[in-house]
């Protein structure tokens, strides 16, 4: 099977809030899609992937060498058949409704501001 990378698109990052948990995540917008072809040059399939950075107050430092208690990156993927969906658009959404983080959408200074926050109580924090 063949892979074939769909066009190449700027990329921005969303940003969420989750208030209960102390998190914030910036995820890359618009996730990476790349259409998979047979021999023949006809569509098998997608697979689509995307980065998420993960601010955590809750977090913490573990020694003797500096390592995050929780992951600080995800790296979602997930791969559709050609029978999910013609269009990049679509596989697009239906990833997206699967990994896209919890909480509301925030600005980018929104963002800025509560995770150096989060991330100032994490690094004060005990493992």
């Amino acid at each position: 099977m063949l892979a074939q990378k769909t066009r190449s698109q700027e990329m921005t990052m969303k940003y969420y809030h989750d208030a209960n948990a102390e998190t914030v995540y910036a995820m890359e917008m618009p996730p990476s899609v790349t259409e998979q072809k047979d021999k023949r040059g006809r569509r098998t399939g997608w697979y689509v992937s995307g980065r998420i950075t993960i601010t955590r107050a809750d977090n913490a430092l573990l020694q003797p060498r500096p390592q995050w208690k929780y992951r600080v990156l995800d790296f979602p993927t997930q791969s559709f058949d050609a029978h999910d969906s013609d269009s990049e658009s679509d596989v697009i959404g239906y990833f997206l409704m699967h990994h896209e983080p919890k909480g509301l959408g925030i600005d980018a200074e929104t963002y800025k501001k509560l995770h150096a926050e989060y991330e100032a109580k994490a690094r004060k924090n005990k493992p």
